[in-house]
């Protein structure tokens, strides 16, 4: 009694427009780059630093070929100087600066910059706080200004506080729902362990949050001798320096304490950690390693190197894993340089069939890059693009001034920035397989993958031991991956024949339809629907017995794309086939075991429209997935009742909280039977289903 889930009708959207444009961009790949031009002069533009008696280190940076300037405060504490149980503040507070001071409301403070054409804003890393403001360099004393107030005199309004901690948590939410996210988030705590750069915020430390916790971490690290102000652009050194004595001259010394880090995990032989998300259709990887410092000479090198493994669209993994294997969409590699030590990390997301040979032949090309020299081309063209492009990420005011801020935070000198180019063009074969021998280690890796663990563990554990958790983070069983139903009754006489018609929202603005029937034929019933998303049609029929027995489902595409997929169950085993296109699971043959208990998609919430629902109630439903060929549990977690209001009317209706299909789900059902399904939003996208009529 629904319409199929969203994130399918999310993921025919996508293919629709990625099979237009595939044509083309596989022409694209297939032509030879051309060769690198050489690398022009870089005029760098003239710079001053000084110190205000205070301490406050002042950087200017003159560059008058436009009329704009950029002025940027940094401060250097962030997320790494915030305990474990406050999580999240660094951040929270950046955002808070520009909300209101002493003296202005944050309106106000957005409709000064505003009213000059000018932006200000605010954010956090590990290694420090920054606020900047870019605007005309005729009003760089309305930005020195405002900067100054928003710095040195926020208020942290209770208002501001609750709603952006309240929208931080939604994020976060949203965030868990995607493997990506929650990939990124368990490499960086298991690559770095107890250190901050590992630290991750959470609800409970989110929630702990007060406008008092702001003040203190304001009134810790806000002084001019952990402060870096930079102003680059057309403006003149002497004048720069006038203003920032009247702005900031008044700004209070305080003794600020050197940030301390925990020790970081000791090397230790390769484990897969194996984040099991049931249902899954790919497996989002990261694979690597601790590396550099900031002032690590190596850095250079390792650009290269790094270009070379995963840079980029020429690179090897990227070349080998889609290109070559067609496993991947993409594969790349990355590295960073904190303060404290960085790390160099792979990633690619892949079908859950080829989970394993896809790492395995990532670990394979690290190995390889470690022991046997690149080639004169591969060398060639990673120098000629890194030299190259250097100049392009310094062309602006703003640009020059980030860069030139970042490279001082990290206690660099400025000649760091000034010389990386010439750097870069010295890295020979032999330094490249050096650096890379030395931090990427396959022997001694981090490795995380996000999948279903049901289909891709056996072929983990034959590349490395493989320690099981689940979207949390707590440890799992291997037998908790067997597929069984939570035993739930579900009374078909409450069925009744009806059709519904539903409106889909992507970012509030009407983007499809569909119509859902489910008609009785002798003692069994079907459920039928019919939609269109953008350029997709779909169709989808799914009969059952008397007794819930699945028969027979069929699953078609048009428009755009299409695809058909049919299977059936005979003698308890599913069988069928499909031709579909490869991002909604390829063309596949079906031969595998129904589970007790297990459903057609379609048929998981008319079930639960006859079930008992009441708060705190979880069902759990396996059902068969096209896209995987498989059977995988569905759970439905059941919230309190809530008055819902769509096009067809205002509802009492159950928030259910739906993990293990396609993509997570929040959906209210009727909270009077049958519990038909009357809205339904996608975790993580702004796509929203809404009921809009009932017959």
């Amino acid at each position: 009694m629904r319409p199929i889930h969203p994130a399918r009708r999310a993921r025919a959207l996508a293919l629709a427009g990625a099979l237009l444009l595939a044509a083309d961009a596989a022409d694209a790949q297939r032509q030879p780059p051309p060769a690198p031009m050489p690398a022009r002069p870089l005029q760098f533009p003239a710079f001053r630093e000084t110190s205000l008696p205070n301490g406050l280190r002042l950087l200017v940076v003159e560059n008058h070929a436009h009329p704009v300037a950029s002025v940027y405060l940094l401060v250097g504490a962030g997320s790494a100087a915030v305990p474990p149980e406050r999580a999240g503040l660094a951040g929270e507070m950046a955002g808070l600066l520009t909300k209101g001071t002493a003296t202005r409301t944050g309106a106000q403070v957005s409709g000064a910059i505003e009213a000059t054409g000018g932006s200000i804003g605010a954010g956090a890393t590990e290694d420090y706080t920054q606020v900047y403001a870019s605007v005309l360099s005729e009003h760089v004393p309305l930005a020195m200004e405002l900067l100054a107030d928003v710095a040195l005199h926020p208020s942290f309004p209770e208002t501001e506080i609750a709603a952006t901690v309240g929208r931080s948590q939604a994020q976060l939410q949203q965030w868990m729902a995607d493997p990506s996210y929650v990939a990124n988030r368990r490499f960086g705590e298991r690559l770095y362990g107890a250190h901050p750069y590992g630290r991750f915020r959470t609800s409970e430390s989110l929630a702990a949050l007060n406008r008092q916790a702001f003040v203190d971490f304001h009134r810790a690290h806000f002084h001019p001798g952990n402060a870096l102000l930079v102003v680059a652009g057309d403006v003149d050194p002497a004048r720069v320096e006038a203003m920032a004595r009247e702005r900031f001259g008044g700004w209070a010394p305080r003794e600020v304490a050197a940030p301390r880090y925990a020790a970081l995990p000791s090397a230790s032989p390769t484990r897969i950690l194996l984040v099991h998300r049931p249902g899954a259709v790919q497996s989002s990887v990261r694979a690597g390693t601790l590396a550099i410092r900031a002032g690590d000479a190596d850095y250079a090198a390792l650009l290269v190197m790094n270009k070379i493994l995963g840079g980029g669209t020429d690179s090897r993994l990227f070349n080998i894993l889609r290109e070559q294997r067609g496993w991947t969409y993409g594969a790349y590699t990355g590295m960073n340089r904190p303060r404290d030590t960085g790390r160099v990390m792979a990633e690619m997301e892949v079908r859950s069939e080829v989970t394993d040979s896809a790492v395995a032949e990532l670990l394979a090309q690290m190995r390889r890059v470690a022991a046997e020299p690149v080639s004169a081309e591969e060398m060639e063209a990673a120098r000629g693009y890194l030299v190259g492009s250097f100049p392009i990420g310094v062309q602006t005011a703003e640009q020059v001034a980030s860069q030139v801020a970042i490279t001082r935070m990290l206690g660099l000198p400025v000649e760091d920035l000034l010389q990386r180019r010439e750097r870069i063009a010295a890295v020979s074969v032999d330094d490249v397989r050096r650096v890379a021998a030395r931090y990427l280690r396959p022997d001694s890796l981090t490795v995380v993958v996000v999948g279903d663990a049901a289909r891709v563990m056996a072929g983990l554990e034959r590349i490395a031991p493989v320690e099981l958790v689940d979207l949390e983070g707590r440890p799992m069983d291997r037998g908790a991956l067997e597929v069984r139903a939570s035993g739930e009754r579900f009374d078909m006489a409450r069925l009744r024949p009806a059709t519904m018609e539903y409106t889909f929202l992507g970012g509030g603005n009407p983007v499809g339809r569909s119509t859902s029937t489910l008609s009785q034929e002798g003692a069994g019933w079907k459920s039928a629907l019919a939609l269109q998303f953008g350029p997709v049609q779909q169709t989808i029929t799914a009969r059952w017995g008397a007794d819930w027995t699945p028969l027979d489902y069929v699953e078609t595409y048009a428009g755009a794309f299409e695809g058909r997929a049919e299977v059936k169950l005979e003698n308890g085993r599913l069988t069928g086939s499909a031709t579909l296109p490869a991002q909604v699971g390829g063309n596949k043959t079906f031969d595998a075991a129904m589970v007790p208990g297990g459903a057609w998609s379609l048929m998981d919430e008319v079930m639960l429209s006859t079930a008992d629902l009441a708060e705190g109630k979880t069902i759990v439903i396996p059902v068969f997935n096209t896209s995987t060929g498989a059977v995988a549990p569905v759970t439905f977690k059941v919230g309190a009742a809530e008055s819902v209001t769509v096009p067809a009317g205002t509802f009492q209706a159950f928030r259910v909280e739906s993990t293990g299909g396609p993509s997570p789900l929040t959906m209210w059902l009727r909270a009077e039977g049958p519990h038909i399904l009357v809205r339904q939003e996608l975790v993580g996208q702004p796509l929203v289903v809404e009921l809009t009529a009932i017959r």
